[in-house]
């Protein structure tokens, strides 16, 4: 068998080759036709390989054509597959599933059980960007129609290895429906608190003249954790009703507050001599009367001149002992300096800023040296007890004549207000620093006979008394233990001469 353009070089004509021997023969015509089949069988092989490449290359281009008008396979958005779909047909499948999801959810809002509205995801604020869709369908679009055929066989095969998932979130706008509905069940719900406070003042009741109102707590939303309970339900698809829970508003003074606030600032009482008339006692109600029941405000000033007016038979007072430069006589009034003095005692006590204050010009039975206060309404000689209220808070004052244990009378005063911090409270100390020695007695002659008529006659009308300087503190104390103390004073008060009266008349 020779090759195909291969020609030998002419020969002289060989001699007659020797016959061969039959079988050798045989062998070399088996030969022959076993390389002329084999020959045959791989020109078929390779021809059938050649129309199975051209029959492949053929599906290929047609698969190719017919995907330039929709999606390859292989390729997913929000778990819809594309394959084989139009840009249109794609579209509209996305489209309706994105319309499905936002129908899919709805909340009740309700509150103290009612239910105020229904909201779905447009409310919420969340909602799907169309655009956002358009671009990625222009993404997935992308794969498979770009760069030609090679590129297409390209992203073919990488889509048969590894699908393309492409999802569409939502996008957040405004919440402003949910808020303005929150604020309408925030203005339908709201209760104010109440405070506790004082419901009325009875200085009748003088130990405890007040009564309360209870406080009232308030109500209310949270509208922001309503907004996010909301919202989280709405990012969930948790549907259903949501029952926003009200919000208690605590007020701001509770009955405990309330009561501080009118406690017991201090009280004062002096007794009232068994020797006191009953108009000199009737005197001392009258000027009470005007006091009793009183409330300063903060910064409020007092004046016992103007509070008690002028003591005058027309204004209720009578003829009684009273204190004059030092001498007890009867004046219209007698026995108010028992009020003013009890009262200015109280309002140290109870925190007042004195303003005015004079005292007698000597010792009263009644308090101790130091604590006592006059007045004189007097033109041209008063003399008042004036305070100001520096607490910071409003005082109550009750004032009048109480029993002792004992059944005697008392003046007692009393102040309420705001309880000062860690129990504090104040009190009066007074000390002698000095004793001035009593003067020689005073001689009167009795002209008129009033006491005496005869020359070796002798009548005392007034025994001589010691004199005292005192120094006299105001003390702050803690649960009773002395903190500190303030000199408020140092008050003279005069010795005085033994008075006598002798007569005029020799015998």
């Amino acid at each position: 068998m020779q090759n195909q353009g291969y020609r030998p070089a002419p020969q002289k004509a060989p001699a007659e080759p020797p016959r061969p021997h039959k079988r050798r023969e045989r062998l070399i015509q088996k030969k022959r036709i076993f390389l002329v089949c084999s020959l045959t069988a791989v020109v078929i092989i390779v021809a059938a390989a050649v129309a199975a490449m051209t029959r492949g290359g053929n599906e290929e281009r047609r698969a190719y054509n017919a995907s330039r008008q929709t999606f390859l396979d292989g390729i997913y958005v929000d778990g819809i597959s594309l394959g084989g779909l139009t840009y249109n047909e794609a579209w509209d499948a996305v489209s309706k599933r994105v319309q499905e999801w936002e129908n899919a959810w709805s909340l009740q809002i309700a509150c103290n059980g009612f239910v105020y509205s229904t909201v779905n995801y447009a409310a919420a604020g969340i909602h799907f960007d169309y655009e956002q869709i358009d671009s990625l369908l222009q993404s997935a679009w992308a794969i498979g129609h770009t760069g030609g055929y090679e590129q297409y066989l390209s992203d073919a095969q990488r889509l048969a290895q590894e699908a393309y998932q492409g999802y569409i979130e939502p996008a957040e706008g405004s919440s402003g429906q949910i808020e303005y509905i929150l604020q309408v069940i925030a203005e339908n719900v709201y209760r104010a608190p109440q405070d506790a406070a004082v419901a009325a003042f009875d200085p009748a009741n003088a130990e405890e003249p007040f009564t309360f109102t209870n406080p009232v707590y308030g109500r209310t939303i949270d509208q922001e954790a309503a907004k996010a309970e909301i919202l989280r339900r709405a990012a969930t698809g948790e549907s259903g009703r949501y029952d926003i829970p009200l919000v208690s508003i605590e007020p701001e003074v509770t009955l405990a507050d309330a009561k501080q606030n009118v406690s017991l600032l201090a009280m004062a009482s002096t007794a009232i001599d068994r020797a006191s008339t009953e108009i000199r006692n009737a005197n001392i109600a009258v000027a009470f009367a005007k006091i009793n029941g009183l409330v300063l405000e903060n910064n409020a000033r007092f004046s016992f001149n103007k509070t008690v007016g002028k003591r005058s038979v027309e204004n209720g007072y009578q003829v009684a002992l009273g204190y004059v430069s030092g001498q007890l006589v009867d004046v219209v009034g007698g026995g108010v300096c028992q009020v003013s003095t009890t009262l200015y005692s109280a309002a140290l006590c109870a925190g007042m800023a004195i303003t005015s204050r004079t005292p007698h010009s000597m010792p009263v039975s009644y308090i101790s040296l130091g604590q006592d206060a006059t007045v004189n309404d007097m033109r041209g000689h008063e003399i008042d007890l004036a305070f100001t209220n520096k607490t910071g808070g409003r005082v109550y004052i009750t004032a009048g004549i109480e029993p002792t244990p004992s059944g005697r009378k008392q003046c007692v005063v009393r102040f309420f207000g705001q309880a000062m911090p860690d129990n504090a409270t104040y009190k009066l100390e007074s000390t002698i620093v000095e004793k001035l020695e009593i003067p020689e007695d005073i001689i009167k002659k009795d002209k008129d006979a009033k006491y005496v008529t005869y020359e070796d006659q002798k009548h005392k009308v007034s025994s001589g008394s010691e004199g005292y300087v005192v120094k006299t503190y105001l003390q702050y104390c803690k649960n009773g233990v002395v903190q500190s103390q303030t000199l408020i004073s140092t008050d003279t008060y005069r010795a005085r001469a033994a008075v006598y009266y002798v007569g005029v008349t020799p015998r």
